[in-house]
């Protein structure tokens, strides 16, 4: 199977998916922040610029990954990605349940009313996604990303799907002899 980056270049899937792997590697040598504005200069000119995050670098790269190998993936992987994937669409319905849950682990009776209790609970139900919350789902979500970025790498392990590509080092002109980790 090959990837046409350009008309002029092809690339194997085995490439592409090296490539993916070096990139998510490359991020992750980076400290996990949010992502934030600032303000340049240009000239006289003072302008705001995104600074994006690497922590959501990190899971688009490792989801993206998985959306290549896809087709390759075994029974095993299949059943891992499902289940990822469903916590990761879920993340903010277990927040808020685990808010609502100690909500009633806190609530004493005769302190306070059911109503009372009540009305805490619906506002949890009723609760918009904001900063805080937002970090908390992002950080839910990398740990996923984690847990899915390991999973591929068995499944590509289990597969010999890269034939030990990964695990050694290309031999350059200058370069000592590569080293062979596995």
């Amino acid at each position: 199977m090959e990837y046409i980056q350009d008309s002029k270049k092809k690339k194997s899937i085995s490439q592409v998916i090296l490539e993916c792997i070096e990139k998510i590697f490359e991020i992750s040598t980076h400290e996990f922040t949010g992502g934030y504005h600032r303000f340049v200069l240009h000239g006289n000119i003072k302008e705001k610029e995104y600074v994006p995050s690497p922590r959501e670098a990190y899971i688009q790269s490792v989801r993206n990954l998985a959306y290549i190998l896809t087709p390759f993936f075994d029974e095993t992987m299949s059943e891992k990605y499902k289940d990822i994937m469903k916590k990761v669409d879920n993340i903010f319905q277990e927040i808020k349940d685990k808010m609502k849950k100690q909500i009633e682990e806190d609530w004493v009776e005769g302190s306070e009313t059911q109503e009372d209790l009540n009305k805490k609970l619906k506002e949890v139900d009723n609760l918009k996604r904001d900063d805080k919350t937002n970090y908390a789902i992002s950080q839910r979500k990398l740990k996923l990303m984690e847990d899915m970025f390991i999973e591929i790498n068995q499944l590509l392990s289990r597969k010999d799907y890269l034939k030990g590509e990964i695990y050694v080092d290309k031999k350059d002109d200058d370069d000592d002899e590569g080293v062979d980790a596995a």
